[in-house]
């Protein structure tokens, strides 16, 4: 009786360390209805406005290779013509329709094991219509208690349409609209949530 109880505890022992560690080298899947993605256009010298995508895609891996994408068509300034517009003129949807944004977080990861709060300056890359360039993303990254992390921005990241081929597209914009400019730099910001996917261990 005794050897069939401590059989069944090492049986139980093993399976709960089998679990353990599938979820040590578990990747992570955006929870996209929980997470947002925003950037501040100002036009006209001094009148700022807020626009979103609807749509973003991304995950984590357990290596800490994260990749977040963009579907620029779902781009929402609150007035459906100038969404039109911007992507059609400026994003070129047609053409480009994804943005993506790719960095290596491993290090933030090594150090969310320890402490449920870490901030970060993080290197990515941004491949934004035909074109890809360097930015630094300044993160702060929160574990919760049920395995997910929430990664946010600590401070906006400057966009400069210069670097994307994206300045022709904001003087069209700014042509229609009749106005005397738009800002061809912009402040993006984000809080992402990012839900655990358990699998196999490598």
């Amino acid at each position: 009786m005794q050897k069939k109880r401590a059989s069944t505890i090492c049986s139980g022992i093993i399976l709960l360390s089998a679990l353990l560690s599938n979820l040590a080298w578990a990747d992570w899947a955006l929870v996209s209805n929980q997470s947002a993605l925003t950037f501040v256009s100002t036009k006209a010298g001094n009148i700022a406005e807020v626009h979103k995508f609807s749509s973003i895609k991304g995950q984590v891996t357990a290596k800490g290779a994260a990749i977040i994408e963009i579907d620029l068509i779902s781009i929402d300034s609150a007035i459906p013509i100038r969404d039109e517009r911007m992507q059609k003129f400026l994003f070129e949807t047609a053409k480009f329709p994804k943005a993506k944004i790719v960095a290596d977080v491993s290090g933030v990861l090594k150090k969310s094991k320890s402490a449920a709060y870490v901030t970060a300056s993080v290197p990515a890359q941004l491949q934004l219509h035909g074109q890809e360039q360097s930015i630094t993303l300044e993160l702060a990254v929160a574990t919760l208690n049920d395995g997910q992390i929430m990664v946010s921005a600590t401070q906006p990241t400057i966009v400069n349409a210069s670097g994307f081929d994206l300045v022709a597209g904001i003087e069209k914009l700014r042509e229609i609209a009749g106005l005397p400019a738009i800002s061809h730099s912009v402040p993006v910001s984000f809080s992402l949530l990012f839900a655990p996917s358990p699998t196999k261990a490598h």
